[in-house]
């Protein structure tokens, strides 16, 4: 017995001294981890960096001049409900243009079934769906648009209209298509700019993916345009009009304030709630206290033993956040390295958890980007070719000469910060960013469809055949 006890005692003297250290550890943790993360926030505010829900929220805009109850209205036609309302009936024939599209893996129509095509025209000039379309066509003309988002719900913050917006844009390009089959050129590549103008309108919702709708809407445009440019002639003022609205549509400054609003409403929203059990301003995290009392959930030992890695978590996330909004500030070719050598997301430790869970692969969401500015850019480009085509019959030579009758000045490739590939083809052209590999692929295509791997080389094309 004598033995026993004296084993017991020096194991209880054991976990004790054990207990003590544990306890050493995380308070010289915690005051090392709250100065570094003290620090991340002082320089963050210091930088002018948003921190709060008021910094992100978008200012208010006049019910007159908002376009977001039209796309609202839009979702509505469509069958879309929002918040926690039913789903509408879709009238008849928008259900089932909206069949045929998602029962098709292209937008296409060539390629669709012969029953398909013969029955989009009665489709499109359906009452219902005209109504549609003038409600968008006010749409377009709105110069803001704001949801009132309840951006203080974090990632359970409901996003209304999103869920029918890309479906818009299709809905749109197929509409094009049919008036260039109808002869109807110009109505053809009005409904393209408008298309444009409407994707262009989310820009101003600080929201990660508002933001990748957007682009992808954007993308289904061009692609349509650049269609219908092998088919028919564009109208000289719709040629201007399109590369004036493009040149918009490459703005850094959307990015920059997406990244603001992914910082504050979705990570220092999840890293306070994980912390007090509810979400409350983030001012009480700017002063030099930083006292956090973690939600009672988590019980006190864990309060004491978790709090120093939180803290270094926390500081790791809203350091790489700023990481991946620099990218945004500078041409992409000038941080290309970086992204592709240093991915945020493998600069993460394996015990920042919570940013581990909470950070998407946003290098890749800046790459993503850059495709559609290189997308955008072609556009405008060969939208010029066209035009000087048009006035001297022939492409010309060199970009150079679109400048400064057709173009202000010729875009470099994003992905470079070279020219633009250019030549001329038969009748046609040939233009092309590099894209993310930054190798000549030859015009190459990205691949689409259920054979393509994603590993595919491609360069971001426009092949025109006359």
């Amino acid at each position: 017995m004598k033995i026993v006890r004296t084993i017991m005692k020096w194991l209880g003297i054991g976990i004790g001294a054990l207990l003590v250290l544990i306890i050493l550890a995380s308070l010289i943790m915690n005051v090392i981890f709250g100065r570094e993360l003290r620090q991340t926030m002082a320089q963050l505010k210091a930088e002018g960096r948003a921190l709060t829900i008021a910094e992100i929220r978008p200012a208010p805009i006049p019910d007159d001049q908002n376009a977001a109850p039209l796309f609202q209205k839009a979702a509505e036609l469509m069958g879309s409900g929002t918040y926690n309302k039913p789903a509408p009936k879709a009238a008849p024939s928008i259900k089932e243009l909206s069949d045929l599209i998602s029962s098709n893996n292209t937008l296409d129509i060539s390629t669709w079934p012969t029953a398909h095509r013969e029955a989009l025209p009665r489709l499109i000039q359906a009452p219902e769906m005209i109504e549609l379309f003038a409600v968008l066509r006010e749409a377009a003309q709105k110069p803001g648009y704001n949801n009132n988002l309840k951006y203080e719900d974090g990632p359970s913050m409901l996003l209304p209209n999103l869920g029918s917006i890309r479906q818009i844009a299709r809905v749109l390009s197929i509409k094009a298509e049919l008036d260039v089959q109808a002869g109807n050129g110009a109505e053809a590549f009005a409904t393209v700019l408008e298309g444009l103008k409407l994707a262009d309108l989310l820009k101003q919702e600080p929201v990660l993916v508002t933001q990748l709708v957007r682009i992808a809407c954007d993308l289904v445009m061009i692609d349509r345009m650049e269609r219908m440019a092998d088919e028919t002639d564009i109208p000289p003022d719709q040629a201007r009009a399109l590369i004036v609205e493009l040149a918009q549509h490459t703005d850094a400054t959307p990015w920059v304030r997406t990244m603001d609003g992914e910082r504050v409403a979705m990570g220092l929203w999840c890293f306070q709630t994980f912390q007090h059990g509810s979400f409350h301003d983030f001012n009480s995290l700017l002063d030099m206290g930083m006292d956090m009392h973690f939600a009672p959930w988590l019980g006190w030992g864990l309060q004491y033993l978790y709090m120093p890695i939180l803290k270094k978590d926390f500081a790791v996330y809203l350091t790489l956040m700023s990481q991946v909004q620099d990218y945004y500030k500078v041409p992409y070719w000038k941080a290309a390295e970086t992204i592709r050598n240093h991915p945020t997301d493998q600069q993460i430790p394996r015990y920042c958890l919570l940013t581990r869970l909470l950070f998407p692969n946003l290098t890749a969401v800046v790459t993503r980007n850059t495709e559609h500015d290189a997308a955008i850019d072609v556009a405008r480009v060969g939208l010029g070719l066209k035009l000087f085509k048009q006035k001297n019959g022939a492409y010309p030579d060199l970009l150079d000469k679109l400048t400064p009758e057709f173009l202000e000045s010729i875009p470099v490739d994003p992905f470079t910060g070279k020219a633009l590939i250019y030549r001329k083809a038969d009748a046609g052209f040939m233009l092309y960013s590099l894209g993310p590999n930054q190798q000549d692929d030859n015009g190459t295509p990205r691949p689409t469809g259920k054979q393509a791997t994603g590993e595919e080389p491609y360069d971001i094309a426009w092949k025109c055949a006359r």
